[in-house]
């Protein structure tokens, strides 16, 4: 159960507005089995605050698991690799844009199946909804110089959160924040 409780002087904010509808508009577009399905949303009077029903999972996210996915066998980190890029993939052909690809909005179930999570921040190309900035709430280390930037976020940008995860996963090494990648590690 997703919560979205930025109520601010009493109401509800614009920008929580913006941001549970654009999540709903994502999740209902996306019918992926990688990506985590919504089974309800709505509006609690009592919390006065948006709430969005997910399907369970039981696992943890790829930060949560790094230390032990670093060890697995190269063809086992192809196969969640694999997984990311058809969620991807699939998100790209429906016109959205996560924005926010890290470690801990992709979970490994304990089936090792991958879901993407938290669309928050997505970006609808063809959107009935306008356009909002989030560029504050992207995760700075796996975001884009273009992003980071202020500017148009498109699918490379995805494209590019990716690359950093994959360098981490199949080198063994969590990057900081403005670390360069070394390709010579992998």
């Amino acid at each position: 159960l997703k919560v979205f409780n930025k109520i601010i002087n009493g109401s509800i904010s614009e920008l929580q507005n913006k941001i549970f509808y654009r999540e709903v508009e994502s999740l209902e577009r996306a019918e992926h089995p990688n990506v985590v399905k919504i089974e309800n949303k709505g509006f609690d009077k009592k919390l006065n605050s948006f709430y969005i029903v997910l399907e369970y999972i039981s696992g943890n996210n790829l930060d949560q698991l790094f230390d032990v996915v670093i060890n697995w066998e190269f063809e086992d980190k192809i196969k969640i690799a694999s997984q990311i890029v058809d969620a991807v993939g699939y998100l790209h052909q429906k016109n959205i844009v996560h924005r926010d690809l890290k470690p801990s909005n992709i979970i490994i179930d304990d089936e090792n199946r991958v879901k993407i999570i938290d669309f928050g921040v997505s970006k609808i190309k063809d959107t009935f909804y306008s356009e909002y900035t989030v560029v504050n709430f992207a995760t700075p280390k796996y975001a884009a110089p273009e992003q980071l930037a202020g500017k148009e976020v498109t699918i490379q940008s995805d494209i590019y959160s990716l690359g950093k995860i994959f360098y981490e996963v199949f080198s063994g090494e969590n990057l900081k924040q403005d670390e360069k990648i070394q390709l010579d590690k992998i």
